[in-house]
């Protein structure tokens, strides 16, 4: 059973484009790093059924990545839910969340406010990427910072993610190797749009120097 987590949090509703960047980087990750992703298990807004989310780019990844190697997703990807007494998103109406029969690894974090499955997300992973985002991008952002995670998000979608890297870009530069950061988003640009394979591979690159309070995420599957 894989023990090192990585988060992939970021927007609800994607183009082409960062879709594929998204699901090319959990296909890499899982590929390559004896990981499992972690995401908070959202498919779409209630309201807007077509659209694609972090979560559910990720997730098409991942099982990308198990059909091709007959690999059970549940070891490969975990889906971290509210209490669905507690679950709410007004700003999106909703979300529809996802289930066992997405076939991978469900995790209800019971009696938690939603921030607090938050908070409790990022505690319990080696590792958060973030794309985009809004609104609760920054809690996720700064509680790995405190807790000493490394957090790289990728500015190319904007969003929270690009505006919190210009914050906090020392603090989150820190937790790799001296250069990685730069190294990564320069080629991350150059290639999300036409390349996306090529781009999750720079932040592979990137992981793999990360400060973890673990176990360096440096091996292959």
């Amino acid at each position: 059973m894989r023990h090192l987590r990585v988060c992939i949090y970021g927007g609800l509703e994607w183009d082409k484009v960062p879709a594929a960047f998204v699901a090319a980087l959990a296909n890499k990750i899982v590929g390559s790093i004896p990981a499992v992703i972690v995401t908070g298990g959202v498919h779409h807004p209630k309201e807007k059924p077509k659209a694609v989310s972090t979560d559910a780019a990720a997730l098409e990844g991942a099982r990308r990545y198990t059909k091709q190697n007959k690999k059970d997703l549940r070891d490969y990807y975990e889906a971290w839910i509210p209490d669905p007494l507690l679950d709410g998103r007004p700003d999106i109406g909703g979300a529809v969340r996802m289930t066992k029969e997405d076939g991978s690894t469900v995790r209800v974090i019971a009696g938690r406010t939603a921030l607090g499955r938050r908070l409790a997300m990022v505690a319990g992973v080696a590792m958060v990427v973030t794309i985009a985002g809004r609104q609760h991008t920054e809690v996720v952002v700064e509680h790995a910072l405190e807790l000493g995670i490394p957090v790289p998000p990728i500015p190319d979608a904007g969003g929270d993610s690009r505006d919190l890297l210009n914050k906090y870009w020392q603090r989150i530069a820190d937790g790799f190797d001296p250069g990685a950061l730069e190294t990564c988003l320069g080629e991350v640009s150059k290639a999300i749009e036409k390349a996306p394979e090529t781009a999750a591979a720079a932040v592979v690159n990137l992981i793999r120097t990360a400060n973890t309070p673990g176990p360096r995420l440096r091996g292959c599957a």
